[in-house]
């Protein structure tokens, strides 16, 4: 599956794919950069999105993988913010809430405007709601 998300104004397309490939382009269709979204150490290039969002201005994107990572861009392809799945065992960070059971594979994504309230559903049906500082 190949998910996808545009600024309000049709300038800005993200576009992820399930090979792991997370693409930008202009509004005329010419590639901006391209990234492949592993941030996880047990990731590797193919992981897959399965979420994504782009604010209405084009500045944020945000989109989740199959092995339960998070990853917030820039305009510019920089990750600027990035939340792994912990285990099981360990402490739930204290920026995020789980409403449910363990937290594992990012289905999908949302997130303000602004990109400070940043929200996940994971294939469990958790929902985490991290709040991030500007």
């Amino acid at each position: 599956e190949t998910v996808g998300g545009v600024s309000a104004d049709g300038t800005f397309i993200a576009v992820h794919s399930f090979n792991g490939e997370l693409t930008a382009y202009d509004g005329d269709g010419r590639v901006l950069w391209q990234r492949a979204n592993s941030i996880s150490s047990n990731a590797t290039v193919g992981t897959g999105h399965t979420g994504l969002k782009v604010t209405p201005d084009g500045q944020w994107i945000l989109v989740g993988n199959w092995d339960g990572t998070v990853a917030l861009y820039d305009r510019t392809g920089t990750i600027r913010w990035t939340y792994t799945t912990p285990d099981p065992q360990e402490t739930r960070p204290p920026t995020s809430f789980c409403y449910t059971g363990t937290c594992i594979g990012a289905q999908s994504v949302d997130m303000s405007d602004d990109a400070r309230i940043l929200v996940v559903g994971f294939e469990n049906s958790v929902i985490r709601i991290f709040q991030r500082e500007p």
